[in-house]
């Protein structure tokens, strides 16, 4: 029941579907339930539980086009459930217009169909990629190898575009956790050249903490 709980609880933070979903669903039960409760015995529209769960079903997609309470309270819930469904609709626009977004922004960087081979990889992201690359794909860089991300932040996904920057050029990204074996090989990391991850800023120090590479480099 805790294992449920957790995988609840976490699905609810990373999909705004499911917290939609949740939340569409207890406002149509507890609609139905409050219309049954109050209109049942004055109502045909509204005298069994499946009559007004239908009721709240029609007002939360499509408007007052069914049935019609009666009383004053069943009214009142009738008002709030209409306004509610606006809210319930605008929310989901939003959110479907975001994924799509987010979706294309993903793809147009996709990991290209042939293996990678001698590669950088970067794991995770943050405000130290983006001078990373540009020096990496610097103009006097002779040798320059494909960059690819791996990272689950949506912030990654909002690169410059080739036409912008000459140095994004023979970028990829990967979504997911960089922990994760499973992305590290989307990534081909077990071919790449080397392994960059960008530290954050230290609040022990103040300062910076480096960043990593693997290989380490080797001294002369």
């Amino acid at each position: 029941m805790q294992s449920f709980g957790r995988i609840l609880r976490k699905a609810m933070r990373r999909q705004p579907f499911a917290r939609l979903l949740v939340f569409t669903s207890i406002l149509w039960l507890s609609g139905g339930l409050l219309l049954w409760a109050l209109e049942g015995l004055r109502n045909p529209d509204f005298d069994t539980v499946p009559k007004a769960l239908w009721n709240i079903a029609v007002y939360l997609f499509s408007g007052l086009d069914s049935g019609v309470p009666r009383t004053v309270p069943g009214k009142i819930v009738v008002t709030l459930v209409l306004v509610l469904s606006l809210g319930v609709a605008a929310v989901l626009t939003g959110t479907i217009a975001s994924f799509l977004v987010e979706r294309s922004l993903w793809s147009r960087k996709r990991m290209p169909s042939h293996d990678l081979r001698g590669h950088i990889v970067i794991c995770n992201w943050n405000d130290k990629a983006v001078p990373i690359i540009r020096e990496l794909h610097a103009a006097i860089v002779k040798d320059r190898r494909p960059v690819v991300i791996v990272s689950d932040s949506p912030e990654a996904a909002a690169l410059p575009e080739e036409d912008e920057l000459p140095e994004f050029q023979d970028v990829y990204l990967v979504r997911g956790d960089p922990a994760s074996e499973v992305m590290l090989r989307r990534a081909s990391a077990h071919t790449a050249h080397s392994v960059i991850i960008p530290c954050g800023t230290s609040s022990i120090s103040g300062g910076q903490r480096p960043t990593r590479s693997w290989p380490p480099p080797t001294s002369p």
